[in-house]
């Protein structure tokens, strides 16, 4: 057995919730994941041997399963009942961690394999946590305002450079006017504070 360098627990060989850097050594998923999202970028270095990874992982063929991947869904949605109780559903993926019944406003699956494709794009640049947090919902929004199912990548990110060449380069404090400029709702503060404590996305 192998010893995650991050956390330093040992890693099981039959172990599915374990992932291999292009360099072969082996990282528990929850450190990978979080070494991953609080990197500038998915170029990150490996944590034992320092070579520039250059990772860009996806595991499965499947556009949602990807998605699932990198992302920490809860067992059941965030939000409470009129009595008080914690909700029973189940949440929907890249939903604040709510089901339908508590937030309506979600991505359908046929458009899973755009918003696969601008989270790995996304990953690509150098952004700190909260700027991948607020250009992930954002983008996330975005397809879901403007974009079909035979929509391409190229069509989601005409709207971030309109938005930029009619305006000033936006800094983090710059987000919410990009969300008002196309009518869409801010990220739900809770939602955002604790992705970017954790360094996790649901």
């Amino acid at each position: 057995m192998e010893t995650c360098s991050i956390c330093l627990d040992m890693i099981k060989y039959n172990d599915n919730d374990k992932i291999k850097l292009n360099c072969n050594h082996l990282l528990h998923k929850k450190c990978y994941l979080k070494l991953l999202f609080s990197s500038i970028n998915v170029f990150f270095k490996c944590p034992i041997c320092r070579v520039n990874d250059g990772l860009y992982l996806k595991p499965f063929d499947n556009p949602k399963k990807n998605l699932e991947y990198y992302c920490t869904i809860p067992k059941r949605c965030l939000c409470t009942t009129k009595n008080g109780k914690r909700c029973k559903n189940k949440p929907i993926l890249l939903n604040y961690g709510m089901c339908y019944q508590h937030n309506k406003d979600i991505l359908n699956q046929e458009l899973y394999s755009l918003m696969e494709q601008f989270f790995y794009f996304i990953l690509t640049q150098r952004n700190n946590t909260k700027s991948r947090l607020f250009l992930l919902d954002l983008g996330k929004k975005l397809i879901i305002k403007y974009c079909n199912p035979t929509s391409k990548l190229d069509d989601l990110i005409y709207y971030f450079h309109k938005y930029i060449s009619m305006n000033q380069l936006v800094s983090i404090s710059d987000y919410e006017k990009i969300y008002s400029n196309f009518e869409i709702d801010p990220p739900f503060r809770d939602w955002l504070n604790d992705c970017n404590s954790n360094y996790i996305l649901y």
